[in-house]
């Protein structure tokens, strides 16, 4: 009846009063409270995916995959010590690459200061320099004659360039000039047969510059051999490979690489939701190309290798590790004369 339905809201009403109202309304402040956090939180999470996703998985991984050089790295001296021992036994030369670049090189003498018409040469990795090599220098000296050694700067790299975080490398692609003229000066220098190594970009600048430009390379010295170490297939796939290193799980994997580890840590989830996709990695590839100035898919040391004839070692870690495939040494293998 109605007066039961009054009866209620009157009962409701004093329930409400005596015993919900207060806590009602500090539950109402606190919900307030909780809101303003909650908005909080949802701008500081877009903001750092926004970051996370435009910069940490496009913008940094482009910086890395256009592999500046370091000038902490590329222009400090390696093997101070055997610096110091064999500065007796070597001068310091300028020389210049086929595209009209000047380098300085480390020319070594060998043990016995003997005439020679035989030497090796030596191309150190990205963010390194002549006097990187100087160790494999020196243990050659003890076990070999009649042999001399050239390890020359690369374009960019090396005590003698100014310093400069601007300062970046082709992986190889315009460094091959960087080789041919360092075979040129050594032929022009009586030298008539030549060992060829490089390591890493080293490794890919001495496969374009014997395999796609050895029309450029002077007639009066003959190259005997090649050893390549470390070196990657095609420059793109690399860099493709080091955007998703950099930017897969949250920044793990790029730690798993700059400690030399053969496998990304194992973290499922992660992988699985932050994994950068294939637009990503295009927009990263294609500011990497802007920033260095070269087309990276021109880089193929896979294909330039089939146009040497001369033989080839070719070196890599056992299992390889992520930044390098024991595949690709194979395809590199396979490929090769």
């Amino acid at each position: 009846s109605l007066e039961d339905v009054t009866d209620l809201e009157e009962l409701n009403q004093v329930i409400f009063d005596k015993f919900v109202s207060r806590r009602f309304l500090d539950q109402v402040k606190k919900g307030r409270s909780v809101t303003k956090w909650n908005n909080r939180l949802r701008r500081i999470a877009v903001a750092y995916m926004a970051v996370f996703y435009i910069g940490f998985q496009i913008a940094f991984p482009a910086y890395l995959a256009s592999v500046y050089t370091s000038p902490s790295y590329s222009t400090k001296i390696h093997y101070k010590e055997i610096y110091q021992k064999l500065q007796q036994d070597f001068e310091t030369v300028i020389y210049t690459s086929s595209d009209g670049i000047q380098n300085t090189a480390l020319l070594v003498k060998n043990k016995q200061h003997s005439e020679t018409n035989k030497v090796v040469l030596f191309i150190h990795p990205r963010n390194y320099n002549a006097t990187n090599n100087l160790n494999y220098i020196d243990q050659l000296r003890e076990t070999t004659k009649d042999m001399d050694f050239f390890t020359p700067n690369l374009r960019n790299h090396g005590p003698d360039n100014p310093p400069g975080w601007l300062r970046s490398t082709t992986l190889g692609l315009k460094e091959a000039f960087d080789v041919i003229g360092a075979i040129n000066y050594l032929a022009e220098n009586g030298y008539t047969e030549i060992v060829v190594y490089g390591h890493s970009i080293g490794g890919a600048a001495v496969i374009n510059a014997l395999g796609k430009h050895q029309n450029l390379i002077s007639n009066k010295i003959k190259v005997r051999g090649v050893i390549v170490d470390k070196t990657f297939t095609n420059s793109y796939d690399f860099m493709v490979r080091n955007h998703q290193i950099a930017a897969g799980n949250l920044g793990a994997n790029l730690g798993a690489a700059l400690t030399g580890q053969k496998e990304y840590p194992d973290i499922p989830v992660l992988s699985k939701i932050l994994e950068p996709s294939g637009l990503q990695s295009a927009i990263a590839m294609k500011s990497a190309e802007k920033i260095s100035g070269f087309k990276a898919s021109e880089n193929d040391p896979s294909e330039a290798i089939k146009l040497i004839s001369v033989p080839i070692r070719v070196i890599t870690a056992k299992g390889g590790d992520v930044f390098m495939t024991e595949e690709g040494a194979r395809t590199l293998v396979k490929n090769a004369q």
